[in-house]
């Protein structure tokens, strides 16, 4: 299994652990609360170099893994990063989709591309409250906790793509009791295929509403997408690869140029250029998927 690893700042880590520190991962075949000692291994890191592969031949797709930095004697480590599975995209597009855009012959500006392609996707999520990602990322579903409010809607806002088990208790710190199939349907659905954004009640059993409370509903299942949308993967690349042109040609990478905030105009596109830096298409699209996951919710 291949796994491509960001480290910000590795000459930085280097000063705080010293010559021949390394980036220490390590695996467990089964859960992210797991032992991670199916198998483990170590990188040198190098100053100059962010990102890091790391080859394990025993890994698959789906298997948990996380990372750490340390010194080269493995005695002092900083705290570990958060899990991750094999085969669960990071950001909303490629590398080598980017690389394409741009018309780039090599790959020699690989881990800067990575690193862009990281910067947007986050700068994305953060604008929208929530992301396109699949919860849990690969396979498998995830318990999450919500608060009632007395209704017979419960709304979604990251989305649900399925749900194996619902538990409600009557009031904050109350017991749990299962919800029979019949007493329940979901609703709103984002686009074909996409999440369903409501859970309502059927009152068709002995759970008229959905008590008030904290974590008062418990949820078991699949929530976020099931894959990238390409609108959101055609605006991330747009994205990067005007963050890319700035650096390049533009002066400072992450700078005080038009792309980033200083200036309006026109980008290479001939779309508008927006202040806050973000492309026209990228906007559009940002916003038209906030619309389609907030329409419901507005109460």
């Amino acid at each position: 299994m291949l796994l491509r690893i960001n480290i910000d700042s590795p000459s930085d880590k280097l000063t705080e652990f010293g010559a021949g520190a390394k980036l220490y991962w390590s695996r467990d075949n089964t859960s992210a609360a797991g032992a991670f000692t199916s198998a483990t291994g170590s990188v040198t890191l190098v100053s100059t170099q962010t990102q890091y592969e790391v080859v394990d031949g025993t890994g698959a797709v789906g298997h948990y893994y996380r990372t750490r930095i340390g010194n080269t004697g493995g005695t002092a480590f900083d705290t570990y990063a958060p899990v991750f599975q094999a085969g669960a995209p990071t950001a909303y597009a490629t590398i080598d989709a980017l690389r394409e855009l741009l018309q780039l012959p090599s790959d020699s500006r690989d881990n800067l591309l990575s690193d862009l392609l990281l910067r947007v996707t986050d700068k994305i999520n953060l604008s929208l409250g929530f992301d396109f990602f699949r919860h849990p990322a690969v396979s498998g579903t995830e318990i999450r906790l919500y608060d009632g409010d007395d209704g017979d809607t419960l709304t979604v806002e990251q989305g649900i793509l399925s749900l194996t088990g619902i538990r409600v208790a009557g009031a904050t710190g109350g017991t749990y009791s299962a919800l029979a199939a019949a007493d329940w349907r979901l609703r709103w659905p984002v686009q074909n295929g996409g999440p369903y954004l409501a859970l309502d009640l059927t009152k068709t059993g002995n759970f008229p509403t959905w008590y008030s409370g904290y974590d008062t509903v418990e949820l078991t299942g699949v929530f976020g997408y099931p894959a990238i949308p390409p609108a959101i993967e055609q605006a991330t690349l747009y994205w990067a690869a005007d963050l890319f042109r700035v650096g390049a040609y533009g002066g400072s990478q992450f700078g005080t140029s038009s792309a980033m905030g200083g200036g309006v105009g026109l980008e290479e596109f001939g779309q508008s250029r927006f202040a806050g830096g973000m492309p026209r298409i990228t906007w559009e699209t940002v916003e038209d998927y906030r619309a389609r996951h907030r329409t419901w919710l507005v109460v």
